[in-house]
C-alpha cells in the first residue's frame, strides 16, 4: 500500500510538474505586468492563423504569391501561427472609426506560436501608441517584443518596417477577421 501510494505522488507531482513545464515559454517571455494580460483582451482574429515563417518572423500579412513562395523554399515547414489581439482602445479604433486611426494608449498585441494548436506563445510582439512626441520617428508607435534583451534594438527592427503602412497607421493586416 505504501508503495502505491509513492507512485500515486509521483504521478501526481509528475503531472503537476508537466504542466507547469508545459507553460513555461508564456512565463518565460518577461512580459510586464502592464502588458502580461493581453489573453483577456479582444481578439483580432477569429481563431489563430497559419503564416508562412518568414512572416511570422515580420509582422506583414502573406499574400497568396508570399505563401507560394514560402512553401517551395521551405517545404512543409513554412506554416507557423499567430494569434492577433488588441486592447479596448485598439478593438474599439478598429471597429468604430474604419480609417484606422489609434489613439494614445492604444494597443496592438501579434502572439507567435509554434505550429501546435493552444501550444504556448514562442515570442510576443507589442505595438503601443503613444501621445506626440513621443516615439516621433514612428508616429508615436512604440515597437516592444519578448521575449527580448534589447528593446532599443526593437524599435530600430520594427518601426521602419511599419512606417511602410502610413494609411494604415503602421499595422498591417485587416482587422477584426
Amino acid at each position: 500500500m505504501t508503495t502505491l501510494r509513492v507512485l500515486c505522488a509521483v504521478a501526481i507531482t509528475g503531472a503537476i510538474g508537466v504542466q507547469a513545464v508545459a507553460g513555461a515559454p508564456d512565463t518565460q517571455l518577461a512580459v510586464p505586468a502592464d502588458l502580461a494580460r493581453y489573453k483577456q483582451w479582444p481578439r483580432l482574429l477569429e481563431s489563430p492563423a497559419n503564416v508562412p515563417m518568414k512572416f511570422w518572423l515580420m509582422c506583414m500579412p502573406p499574400s497568396a504569391a508570399d505563401r507560394a513562395a514560402a512553401k517551395e523554399q521551405y517545404g512543409p515547414h513554412s506554416e507557423r501561427t499567430i494569434m492577433v489581439y488588441g486592447n479596448q482602445l485598439a478593438a474599439g479604433a478598429l471597429v468604430s472609426t474604419g480609417t484606422r486611426a489609434f489613439p494614445p494608449g492604444a494597443i496592438v498585441v501579434k502572439e507567435k506560436l509554434g505550429r501546435v494548436e493552444g501550444g504556448a506563445a514562442e515570442g510576443v510582439a507589442f505595438m503601443i501608441k503613444h501621445q506626440a512626441p513621443a516615439f516621433a520617428a514612428s508616429d508615436g508607435w512604440e515597437f516592444r517584443y519578448f521575449p527580448s534583451d534589447d528593446p532599443a534594438g526593437t524599435q530600430q527592427a520594427c518601426a521602419p518596417c511599419h512606417r511602410r503602412a502610413p494609411s494604415k497607421d503602421y499595422v498591417f493586416g485587416r482587422y477584426p477577421k
